[in-house]
């Protein structure tokens, strides 16, 4: 699973090493990545669209096609990120830290509530 936490339509540093890193995890184990992008703001709907977009074309450049992706709101976005983990059995989360830098993901309790080993990319 690939947890995106980010409100710039076409992503940050952080936000596309973390879909590079999902991607090369997704091809050397032959699995399907489903991206959960959270919105921190809902009612940014032309950014969410953009931003969207911007995501799949990062999949699409790279040949990677086993996409799956799930729209959030961040509420407690570490909370959402460990429930989602846990629905879709996840085998490891992968995320940028410039959510926890930022303090819109709590490092402890995304440590307490996902399920499975966490990838955190710079």
């Amino acid at each position: 699973m690939l947890a995106l936490i980010d409100q710039r339509p076409y992503l940050s540093d952080g936000s596309k090493q973390a879909i590079a890193a999902a991607i090369s995890y997704g091809e050397t184990s032959n699995s399907q990545i489903t991206v959960t992008l959270l919105e921190v703001d809902p009612l940014a709907e032309e950014d969410k669209k953009k931003r969207l977009e911007t995501v799949m074309w990062h999949f699409q450049q790279s040949g990677f096609s086993n996409v799956e992706v799930l729209e959030k709101e961040a509420g407690k976005a570490s909370v959402t990120i460990g429930d989602v983990a846990d629905e879709i059995a996840a085998n490891i989360v992968i995320i940028s830290v410039e959510p926890i830098h930022a303090k819109v993901v709590d490092a402890n309790l995304l440590a307490e509530f996902v399920p499975c080993p966490i990838l955190l990319v710079p």
